[in-house]
Formats: structure tokens, C-alpha cells, sequence
């Protein structure tokens, strides 16, 4: 932005620019302008290649369905993941469909003291404490599932800084490092933090973070100080992160 702007124009005349980007638009119209802006000559190129191919999945209930693979789109998968959706939302009609969707207990039985009228009130009606242990739940097989496919590390993208933070800390109880990636975290945010002030290396932001990080859980946003910041990048970079919430800065 604003800030990339004003460096470019106070940039030296003997520093030379090279600039990498696969998100601008209007990249000839940015190159003429910091072509006059520097009195330059500015080479433009670019590929619609991609090294590392795309595939989009759908994740909903426990399965993915591939819906893009090789930049082609694949509505077969999105069939499905539909049709598992309006299968598991639609409301019981009658009293032997609600059964059939009562919730389960010991050896997966149905509930038998429960009526059609609970099985509709409990679909529809969560308190903020059901949905939080339920998304919980869900993360942790979603991450349980990546770590069998061996996908893992992985970025989740939230855009809310707020969010990042509150995903990060429902999953306590997760631990993804071994103690040899414990042990390098460790030192790694010591030698970093040592750069800090003796009062700064005790901000709770910066301990909640390390305790954290041990456990292969991240997060990423703007709201974190640039030495936190640049922290988590690196340690990402080394693969001992495993699972990284983040929003669109990262």
C-alpha cells in the first residue's frame, strides 16, 4: 500500500527493483509507474503455470469431495457433498425418521426416551458452548485426518484476528510435536526472544505463544508483535508448526 509506495519513490537511484507478486491485477500499469516514478526501464513477465497444481476439496462431514483438480472443475464432487448436506438437514417428517436421528449412545443405539419434537429442538437450538465443543470436535478430526494423509503442516485462513486466536486456544489438548521439535522450539524462540528486554520476555502474549508453538499450534495476524510475527514464519518454514491459523497477511 501506501507504505510500498513511499519506499519505492524514496528508494536511491542505484538501488535496483526486483518485485514479485501473483496477486496484482494491474501489474503493466503498476510497471509504468514505477517506470516514471524512477525514470527506469521496467521489464514485465509472468506464467500462468502453476509449479504446485491447485485441488479444491470440500470438507462436510467428516469426507472431502474433490471439486477442482488439475484447473478443472469436477461437479460430481460437489453433487455429493450437496446431497450428504440436505440428507443430514432435512427435518424428520415422521416419528420413525426422527429415530433414526436421534443422537447415539454407548454402542451407537439410539436414545429410545427421546421424542421427534427433542431430535428438531436439538438441531435447531445450540447454546454458544455446544457449538464451541462441537467445532472443537471437528477440528480435531479434520487435523487428525490431514495427519493421516501426511498433509500436515497446514494453513487455516481466518479473517479475523479474534478468531485465529480463539481456534487456536479450543485446542489445548492437541499436541502434534515430538519432543525433539519440542526441543527446538524451545531453543529457537529463546535465542530469538533474547533480543528482547528482560521485563518484554515475560509479556503474556509472548509466553502464551511460546507454550503454544511447543505443541505445533500457531497463530498469525496483525494483531502480534513483528518479533512474534517473524517467529512463527521461520518456525513454519522448519515444518514443526503443524497446524497454522492465520488471516489473509500471512
Amino acid at each position: 500500500g501506501v507504505v510500498w509506495e513511499e519506499v519505492i519513490i524514496m528508494l536511491p537511484d542505484h538501488i535496483k527493483l526486483l518485485l514479485l507478486s501473483a496477486t496484482v491485477p494491474n501489474v503493466l500499469e503498476f510497471a509504468n509507474w514505477v517506470g516514471k516514478t524512477k525514470q527506469k526501464r521496467v521489464y514485465v513477465t509472468g506464467t500462468n503455470r502453476r509449479p504446485v497444481p491447485l485441488e479444491h476439496s470440500l470438507y462436510y462431514g467428516g469426507k472431502f469431495y474433490g471439486v477442482c483438480s488439475h484447473e478443472k472443475y469436477d461437479p460430481v464432487g460437489w453433487k455429493q457433498a450437496k446431497e450428504e448436506y440436505n440428507k443430514r438437514n432435512t427435518t424428520p417428517k415422521t416419528r420413525a425418521e426422527a429415530k433414526q436421528q436421534l443422537p447415539t449412545g454407548r454402542g451407537g443405539l439410539p436414545r429410545q426416551n427421546a421424542s421427534a419434537n427433542q431430535v428438531v429442538a436439538q438441531t435447531r437450538f445450540k447454546t454458544p458452548e455446544m457449538k464451541l465443543k462441537s467445532e472443537r470436535s471437528q477440528w480435531g478430526i479434520l487435523i487428525e485426518k490431514f495427519k493421516k494423509k501426511e498433509l500436515l503442516p497446514m494453513v487455516a485462513f481466518c479473517f479475523s484476528k479474534k478468531r485465529c486466536d480463539a481456534l487456536a486456544d479450543s485446542l489445548q489438548s492437541l499436541d502434534l510435536t515430538s519432543n525433539k521439535e519440542k526441543s527446538e522450539i524451545h531453543v529457537f524462540c529463546d535465542k530469538a526472544f533474547s533480543r528482547l528486554g528482560q521485563g518484554d520476555r515475560n509479556l503474556p502474549q509472548l509466553l502464551r505463544m511460546k507454550e503454544m508453538l511447543k505443541r505445533g499450534l500457531g497463530v498469525h495476524h496483525a494483531g502480534l508483535l513483528p518479533i512474534v510475527k517473524e517467529v512463527v514464519e521461520m518456525l513454519f518454514c522448519r515444518g514443526v508448526i503443524k497446524v497454522l491459523f492465520a488471516t489473509e497477511t500471512f
